[in-house]
């Protein structure tokens, strides 16, 4: 199923609440484009790729920067296994 999903909402973090937007689009069976954006200066704007290995596997890269800084602040590496239960 290809295709783009955007999503909205609001993350509730101590006695803050802050914005979220971001976009999914999936640009091949093996591969998504994905980015997130929260609100605040010190929160993330991120740009991600995931690799999908297969049904149960996918590996995903993303950039971090801070909302108040001009440079890419940290990089995310994550591996995903989804376990039939």
């Amino acid at each position: 199923m290809r295709g783009i999903r955007v999503h909205a909402g609001f993350l509730e973090a101590g006695d803050r609440a802050h914005a979220i937007l971001g976009l999914d689009a999936e640009l091949s069976e093996h591969f998504v484009l994905w980015s997130d954006w929260v609100s605040g200066a010190k929160n993330s704007l991120s740009l991600a790729g995931v690799v999908v290995i297969d049904a149960q596997n996918s590996l995903f890269v993303a950039l971090l920067r801070a909302n108040d800084e001009r440079r890419v602040g940290g990089v995310l590496f994550n591996f995903t296994h989804t376990f039939n239960l």
